[in-house]
């Protein structure tokens, strides 16, 4: 593991400044007649440990066009900085900071517009919610309202129908009582002359009946 990054060291320096300074320092060049031992002595000029983090490093700064290297094969013969690379290279990682501090930002505010939008929507879902909850309940009630009043309704035309049906059998039963009347009082008048007929029928036999016994006693005298 490097024990350097191209974070900022106790001096306040990065790893690609300390290696454009040694570069530099130099004479903006540095060689090595057999290309053995120069990333090595850069490694240890600019703090770093593990040769393949180093290299990396180099790689990235080649591609920016900050330093120019020629190799053959494996070996490293000589690193050159480019003109007017060293203004670049300083101000590379400040412009990848103020880039970072600026995508953060941008992360922040966005972040926080997801967050209310996500809120705004979840408020507004809640109130449609709502909306259709309380237009349901409005809608029931007044269904039930409506069934009340038709039943309500029904019961009155059920009763005036009972009234309707009641009052035209009154006349008839009415009818019916009068005729059945009628027809007792026939009945009676026809019988009352018989039955009176029969009552004075009956004390004459019994008269008779009484003279019978007195005119065979006077009969034995």
């Amino acid at each position: 593991m490097p024990t350097r990054t191209t974070r900022a060291g106790a001096g306040g320096s990065t790893s690609r400044e300390r290696i454009i300074s040694y570069i530099s320092a130099q004479g903006g060049r540095i060689t090595s007649p057999d290309g053995r031992g120069l990333t090595a002595r850069l490694a240890e000029a600019a703090g770093y440990r593990d040769l393949g983090v180093l290299n990396a490093m180099l790689s990235r700064l080649e591609t920016e066009g900050v330093i120019h290297r020629d190799i053959r094969g494996r070996r490293t013969f000589s690193i050159t900085i480019a003109r007017g690379a060293s203004g670049r290279a300083t101000a590379a990682p400040r412009k990848a900071a103020a880039t970072k501090k600026a995508t953060a930002k941008r992360t922040t505010v966005k972040k926080a517009a997801t967050r209310k939008a996500a809120a705004k929507k979840t408020t507004a879902k809640r109130a449609s919610v709502k909306r259709a909850s309380v237009k349901r309940a409005s809608v029931k009630r007044a269904s039930v309202k409506r069934a009340a009043t038709k039943a309500v309704k029904r019961g009155g035309v059920k009763k005036a129908a009972v009234r309707k049906s009641t009052l035209k059998r009154a006349p008839a039963k009415k009818a019916a009582t009068r005729k059945a009347s009628a027809v007792t009082r026939k009945a009676s008048a026809k019988r009352a002359p018989a039955k009176r007929a029969a009552v004075k029928k009956t004390p004459a036999k019994r008269t008779g009946a009484k003279k019978a016994p007195a005119k065979r006693a006077t009969k034995k005298r």
